[in-house]
């Protein structure tokens, strides 16, 4: 019974100290590449596009996120950093995407990491556009 009363009081102090909210570690559930978003969903996630696309799609769901989170998508082009894009989380679960335009001239190897506030690498992902 002494122990169920701790756990009970602990519960009661991490409620009061974060607002009645407990978060958990933020993780990426979900992420891949794609040809287009819709609903907040991806449509056609591939590894490898052809040099006609137009726009690739780097979609991502977050969790454990407190409110106000920033993550970033970290964009490469054959090993080079090409773009750093913010993006703000504000619920435990959240889906959200960044894209780059692309050019027939792009072939090649691309990447992303998908960071948080701290630069630490939550998931990478590579693809080719062909």
């Amino acid at each position: 019974m002494k122990k169920y009363a701790r756990v009970l009081i602990l519960a009661a102090a991490i409620c009061l100290f974060t607002g009645g909210m407990v978060y958990a570690e933020l993780t990426v559930s979900r992420a891949s590449f794609c040809e287009d978003i819709e609903e907040r969903e991806p449509v056609n996630s591939a590894e490898s596009f052809p040099a006609t696309i137009e726009q690739v799609y780097c979609f991502a769901e977050i969790q454990g996120a407190e409110p106000n989170t920033t993550i970033k998508h970290i964009w490469y082009y054959e090993g080079a950093k090409v773009a750093e894009i913010d993006m703000v989380i504000n619920g435990p679960r959240w889906r959200t995407y960044s894209y780059k335009t692309i050019t027939p001239d792009m072939k090649g190897k691309w990447g992303v990491e998908i960071t948080d506030s701290e630069s630490r690498v939550l998931k990478p992902l590579s693809m080719e556009i062909e």
